[in-house]
């Protein structure tokens, strides 16, 4: 799953830390590509796939450690409650574009589609 937010709060290192080919001293300020988090497919199934019901457990979506999101259960409530009647009220809703056009918004802090055309049933599609 992408998250909202492209990247991470700055990070500072405690200790030299080396990843892959790069060692990363200590006290230096870090940027964590949220993007990136749960697209390893040694890890996770079809990481580039969305699907809700994937069994893969660990994803990073809402952080880890001290740095877990205290919003992640309503945030999740939120979806299942806001997608549950979504798709209950437009059942046949679909994509009104190829996939390949829909346009994402650049930049640094936050991620997301510039839209998402979709027909809720048959006749124009809805913005």
């Amino acid at each position: 799953m992408a998250s909202p937010a492209a990247t991470s709060t700055y990070r500072v290192t405690t200790r030299p830390i080396t990843l892959g080919d790069t060692t990363i001293p200590a006290g230096e300020q870090v940027l964590i590509s949220l993007l990136a988090v749960n697209r390893d497919p040694r890890r996770f199934t079809g990481p580039d796939t969305l699907d809700v019901d994937r069994g893969d457990g660990g994803h990073l979506a809402f952080g880890h450690g001290i740095h877990f999101c205290l919003g992640a259960p309503l945030a999740r409530l939120e979806a299942r409650i806001a997608l549950a009647r979504l798709f209950a009220r437009h059942p046949a809703i679909r994509l009104a574009v190829p996939p390949e056009s829909l346009r994402w918004r650049a930049g640094l802090l936050m991620h997301g589609l510039e839209t998402l055309p979709v027909h809720l049933r048959a006749g124009a599609p809805h913005r």
